[in-house]
Parts: structure tokens; sequence; C-alpha cells
């Protein structure tokens, strides 16, 4: 799946975020992310942006931060959502299962499921996994979920592998 929008938004109904995948092929695919999933996710994204990714961002917090991770992705730009088919059906996966994976240098894989159920894999590299990260905190900010989502987060021990992350969290 070749990736050509992401949103993240937050459902005040649900009060849950909703990720929002735009393909390239106009297949759009909806997940729920709870607010307990994102407190538990984070650490890991952090652990594979600052060691397997190549490099800390840059630090939590100022204005120069935010603008350096919003350099490769358009915010301003509105999700089209218009002739987009949703292969998952119309309702949003719940996502209670991450897995996540280093296929190759300078690449992420998340593979968000549902118990048993559906799923979504997202292939990610270094700027698209900075993106996610700098929407997932915006969102979880809109939220008033009172998580703090630091870039200062734990990175690999040293001499710990790459094929040390956690396989499989929920």
């Amino acid at each position: 799946m070749s990736i050509h929008q992401l949103q993240i938004a937050f459902d005040a109904v649900q009060d849950r975020l909703v990720l929002r995948v735009a393909t390239t092929a106009n297949e759009e695919i909806r997940a729920h992310l709870t607010r307990r999933f994102v407190r538990e996710i984070w650490p890991h994204l952090m652990r594979v942006l600052n060691g397997h990714l190549g490099g800390a961002m840059p630090s939590s917090g100022g204005p120069a931060a935010d603008q350096a991770r919003k350099n490769d992705g358009t915010f301003s730009e509105p999700f089209k959502d218009d002739k987009l088919t949703r292969p998952l059906g119309s309702s949003p996966l719940l996502v209670a299962e991450c897995q996540i994976e280093a296929p190759s240098a300078g690449r992420c894989r998340l593979v968000l499921r549902e118990p048993r159920e559906r799923s979504l894999v997202l292939d990610l590299d270094k700027n698209l996994t900075e993106v996610f990260c700098s929407m997932l905190r915006a969102a979880v900010k809109v939220a008033d979920w009172d998580l703090t989502l630091d870039y200062d987060a734990p990175t690999a021990a040293a001499g710990e592998p790459d094929d040390m992350l956690p396989k499989v969290l929920h």
C-alpha cells in the first residue's frame, strides 16, 4: 500500500483518535486509536525514531522544533476524501495491537490490528514516521487526554540490536 495522505483527528463523541490513510490507489482505511493505545505505543515509536531510523528528533520544546517536524509534511492541505473506496469497510478498525518491524535500514513497518480481525500495515520512512508522530501529538493535545508525548523518549540500550524491538504491543 502506497500512502498518499495521512490524517489523525480527534473524535470527541467516541473519545478516540481517528487515523485516516488514503492510498495512491484511491482507497481509504480508517482506524480508531484509544488513549491507552497511544500511551503504550509512543515510547516504542520514539525508540524506533531515535534508534533504527537514525537519530533523534529536535528537542521537544519550542517553535523551531515544531517547524523542523513539519518540514516534510504539508499540514495545511485538507484530507481529500472524494472518490475513495474503503476496502476494509466503512467502520474504522479499533486498534488493539501493534506490531513494529524494521524491514530494512531507514524503514519502519507498523501493523495495526484488531484482535483476530482486520489490520492496517503502514510502511514508513523516517520522514513519514516523524510526520505521523507530529500528527499524533497534535491530536492528543486537541483531545486533552493529559498525555505527555515527549520526543525525548528512551532509546535502545548500548549494544542492544534493533531486532530487540518489541514485536507486539497491546
